[in-house]
């Protein structure tokens, strides 16, 4: 199969490929959640898991497989954080 485009083609990959510890590095798969949700709708894999992790991602079933690929991220993952607080420069 060449590269996967549709929900149906990203599951089927994920059902027929050996995912292994260690098979896809970290870098790879957030490459793959942001190339595939940049596609759909020009989403950031960034903003599209912190918008799901915050309840704020409208039709989150139209994400269901790149949800599943990104539950292979560590829970204490950068990219699920918030990011850090600017802080006022004094004056």
């Amino acid at each position: 199969m060449d590269e996967p485009e549709t929900a149906e083609e990203v599951l089927e990959w994920l059902r027929t490929s050996k995912l292994e510890p260690g098979y896809l590095t970290r870098d790879e798969i957030v490459e793959m959640i942001d190339e595939h949700a940049r596609k759909r709708h020009g989403y950031s894999a960034r903003h599209l898991l912190r918008a799901y992790r915050t309840g704020r991602l409208d039709q989150p079933g139209e994400f269901g497989d790149l949800l599943c690929v990104a539950g292979l991220l560590d829970d204490d993952d950068p990219i699920w954080l918030p990011p850090p607080r600017r802080q006022r420069a004094a004056g």
